[in-house]
C-alpha cells in the first residue's frame, strides 16, 4: 500500500512539474527572440532612424513600462506595425520581458547583446 501511494505521489508530483514549467516564462528563448526580431532586425544601429537598443538601454521599470498595459507603450513607440510584421506569440513576448528586466540597467546583471 505505501508503494503505491509512493509511486502514485512521485508520478503526480512530475506531472504537476512539467504542467509548471509549460506555462513559466524563459529567459533564454526570450534573449534568442530579442536578438533575432528586435535587436538584429532593426535596432543594431545600422540605420540612424532608429535608435541602438540593447537589455542595458532602460532600466528594469523603463522595461516593465514597455510591457504593462497590453505593451500600449511598446505599440506606441512601434507605430508603423513592425510588432504585427514580426508575429510572435504572446508567451514569446512575456519571455522578452523576462530577459530584458532580468539585464536591464540596474539589474544585478546588465547585459548587452554582444556577450
Amino acid at each position: 500500500m505505501k508503494k503505491r501511494f509512493f509511486i502514485l505521489f512521485l508520478i503526480s508530483t512530475l506531472i504537476f512539474t512539467a504542467v509548471i514549467n509549460a506555462y513559466a516564462v524563459n529567459q533564454r528563448a526570450g534573449k534568442r527572440k530579442f536578438k533575432k526580431y528586435c535587436h538584429k532586425k532593426c535596432h543594431s544601429g545600422k540605420n540612424k532612424d532608429i535608435p541602438y537598443i540593447t537589455p542595458s538601454s532602460f532600466t528594469i521599470d523603463q522595461w516593465k513600462l514597455y510591457f504593462n498595459n497590453n505593451m500600449k507603450k511598446l505599440k506606441d513607440v512601434h507605430k508603423n506595425g513592425e510588432l504585427d510584421s514580426i508575429k510572435l506569440k504572446p508567451k514569446h513576448y512575456k519571455n522578452i520581458e523576462a530577459f530584458l528586466t532580468n539585464h536591464g540597467l540596474g539589474s544585478f546583471e546588465p547585459e548587452s547583446c554582444n556577450q
